[in-house]
């Protein structure tokens, strides 16, 4: 009985173990994500900014970005 009692002991500190170790490294990549996710953000807020203000001071050169991202609503060719 004791026997059968250490035997579930080591079973559930193995899994115990296990999953702190599993956890720990998608922690490890979910912070990562969560890091690069607000970097990208941080970049479009400030590429988007640089576009508005292109678009008030030269509408022209907006638009010659537009057509060159391909936003201008026309189809292209794949």
């Amino acid at each position: 009985m004791i026997r059968t009692t250490a035997a579930f002991a080591v079973a559930a500190l193995t899994g115990l173990v296990a999953l702190r170790i599993a956890f720990g490294i998608f922690g490890g990549a979910l912070a990562l994500v969560f890091v690069l996710l607000g970097l990208l953000v941080k970049v479009g807020c400030a590429l988007g900014a640089a576009y508005f203000a292109l678009s008030m001071i030269s509408p022209d050169s907006a638009k010659r970005v537009r057509e060159a991202l391909g936003f201008d609503g026309a189809r292209r060719p794949l």
